[in-house]
């Protein structure tokens, strides 16, 4: 697989490279992303530098996001828009490798491999690659639809709840569970209601995903 590291590059010879490689910094990262998923619909967008480069005990090169949960919602933030996206732990991303970072004392800042892990498991249980972003169902939450009308809906710890009506109009044929991003553990899987807003369990404690599948 060939890129560039020059989104001006692959944006003006996209028949030259495999996937287009970008680099974007920006808050609003989501729309700059879809953005770029809709301009190259024939091609992976792959978001090589988001910005974020968690915390490590050295401070090697510490783009503008350093804080763990913060570079993870950036990295769903790049996934929910269909783009591909990185991780990055200062501790072994530069010129400082810490090549045993769990056999060091209590007070030495770790990297949390495990956040990644549980993304991984997500998207084990869900082709990544098939699944597209529906901005149009967004609401205050992000939306990944697949073929099988699958919805992933990816939603800050923040929410107090979003309304979500398109899934309650399907109410008799689909089912919701939630899965926690930082620990992995996903909820019982349950009927949807009728009325109501869906609240996270983890509400105010973790960024969550409603996953919510037809009967």
């Amino acid at each position: 697989m060939l890129s560039v590291h020059d989104f001006k590059y692959c944006s003006r010879f996209p028949e030259k490279v495999d996937f287009i490689s970008t680099q974007n910094w920006v808050h609003d990262i989501y729309n700059k992303m879809l953005d770029a998923r809709n301009k190259f619909k024939d091609k992976p967008v792959f978001n090589i530098e988001h910005g974020g480069y968690e915390e490590s005990p050295y401070k090697v090169f510490t783009g503008d996001y350093t804080n763990a949960e913060t570079c993870l919602r950036r990295n769903y933030m790049c996934l929910f828009a269909g783009v591909y996206t990185t991780y990055y732990w200062q501790g072994a991303s530069w010129n400082v490798i810490i090549y045993n970072p769990f056999e060091q004392p209590e007070s030495f800042i770790k990297p949390k491999f495990e956040y990644f892990e549980h993304m991984q498991k997500l998207f084990t249980q869900f082709n990544f690659s098939k699944m597209k972003p529906t901005p149009w169902k967004n609401g205050s939450a992000y939306n990944l639809t697949d073929d099988n009308e699958t919805v992933l809906l990816y939603i800050h710890k923040e929410n107090y709840g979003i309304d979500a009506a398109f899934l309650r109009k399907e109410h008799n044929n689909r089912t919701v569970q939630w899965f926690n991003t930082l620990t992995g553990e996903f909820s019982d899987i349950e009927a949807v209601s009728k009325n109501g807003k869906f609240i996270s369990p983890w509400q105010g404690k973790a960024d969550s995903i409603i996953i919510s599948r037809l009967k």
